[in-house]
């Protein structure tokens, strides 16, 4: 019986990393242009508000994908999963945004309703920086 030849060890010591420097720097990437989305659309609404005013389907919607987003890139460090869910986070704030845009707390608004509220709004504000004469009581 004939002995093969002994295999060649790996040389412990020096280690290229390059490929690791770059996996992290695509999820680094990642992880700040959802965090630019959400900072833009807080700077927009206010930190935290647009959470309390869509509808509650639409909340939990967008804390599915805020778990997947962070289980991708937090615990899984998945460079494929974290760019994917990344892009599915930009959408998710933006889809806050359309739906405060798009009603009141999620439900839409009919057309009178929405010049109402306008009118009064305006109103209110003319009335606040004293630019229209409010009634005097007698």
């Amino acid at each position: 019986m004939m002995k093969s030849p002994p295999r060649a060890r790996p040389v412990v010591g020096f280690t290229d990393n390059r490929q690791a420097v770059a996996d992290q720097d695509l999820i680094t990437a990642s992880v700040l242009s959802v965090d630019e989305a959400a900072r833009g659309a807080e700077r927009r609404w206010g930190v935290g508000r647009l959470v309390r005013l869509v509808s509650p389907a639409t909340l939990v919607r967008f804390r599915a994908a805020n778990d997947m987003w962070t289980k991708a890139y937090s615990h899984d460090r998945d460079i494929t999963a974290t760019v994917k869910t990344s892009a599915m986070m930009i959408r998710a704030w933006q889809a806050l945004e359309w739906a405060i845009r798009r009603g009141w707390g999620g439900r839409p608004v009919a057309p009178p309703q929405a010049q109402g509220m306008l009118v009064a709004t305006l109103c209110v504000l003319a009335a606040h920086f004293g630019l229209v004469a409010t009634p005097r009581a007698a």
